[in-house]
């Protein structure tokens, strides 16, 4: 069966996730996270 045709669609939000992590000289990890929203607005 056929997918239907797809409809028209307009970007409106991006959400981007950084994540890294870091070793440290004593064995253990720092986590260090980013979220970024960004609302896609048209003038």
């Amino acid at each position: 069966m056929p997918l239907p045709k797809p409809a028209r669609r307009t970007l409106h939000h991006r959400r981007e996730i950084v994540c890294e992590g870091y070793l440290r000289d004593d064995g253990l990890w720092d986590i260090e996270a980013r979220m970024t929203d960004k609302k896609i607005t048209f003038d």
